[in-house]
C-alpha cells in the first residue's frame, strides 16, 4: 500500500505472541520517498546450493547473484530477492552495482533475471548510477551472449569480464 510516498509491504504470517506491539511484526519493508527518512530495507543473503545461486542484496547499493541457477521454479525461488529490489528501486537515490556470474542458468532464471533488470532499469530512468558487471568464464559463449541479449533488449550499459 502506498500513502504519501510511505510503502509498507506485510509478511504473510504475524507472531501475536506480543499483542502490545501496534504492527505484530508484520512490517516486512517500510520506507518514504522523502530524504528526511531512513531507508528501512534490510540487507538479505542467500547461501547458494548445487541448484540455486548465492546472492547478497545490500540496501547500500551492492547486488550480488552467483553460482549454478537451476531452481525447479524460478519464479518461486526469485519471489522474495523481486520484492526486495521493488522497493530498493522505490527507495534508493544513490548507485547501484550489479554482479551477475552464473555458471549456468535454466530457461525460468532467464526469465527472472530479465524482469530484474528491467526492474532496474526505472533507476536508469531517473537518473541514478547504475553499473552492471556480468561474469562469464572464459570460452563460455552461451553465458556471454546470454548477457549480451539483456543488454541489447533492454539499452543497459553492462561490462562483460571474463574470468577463468
Amino acid at each position: 500500500m502506498i500513502f504519501r510516498g510511505l510503502r509498507i509491504t506485510f509478511r504473510k504470517s504475524c507472531n501475536f505472541e506480543n499483542s502490545n506491539q501496534i504492527f505484530c511484526g508484520l512490517i516486512k519493508t517500510t520506507y518514504f520517498r522523502s530524504p528526511l527518512f531512513i531507508n528501512l530495507i534490510e540487507a538479505i543473503y542467500i547461501e547458494g546450493t548445487r541448484k540455486t545461486p548465492s546472492i547478497s542484496l545490500d540496501p547500500k547499493g551492492i547486488i550480488k547473484i552467483e553460482g549454478r541457477s537451476i531452481p525447479e521454479d524460478a519464479e518461486l525461488f526469485f519471489k522474495d530477492v523481486i520484492s526486495w529490489m521493488d522497493s530498493y528501486v522505490g527507495s534508493n537515490n544513490g548507485s547501484t552495482r550489479i554482479d551477475l556470474a552464473f555458471e549456468y542458468l535454466n530457461s525460468g532464471t532467464s526469465k527472472v533475471v530479465l524482469q530484474m533488470l528491467k526492474s532496474l532499469k526505472d533507476l536508469v530512468a531517473s537518473g541514478h548510477k547504475l553499473s552492471i558487471n556480468w561474469y562469464y568464464e572464459e570460452g563460455d559463449d552461451d553465458i556471454l551472449e546470454r548477457g549480451e541479449y539483456y543488454a541489447s533488449i533492454l539499452g543497459l550499459p553492462i561490462s562483460f569480464i571474463e574470468v577463468e
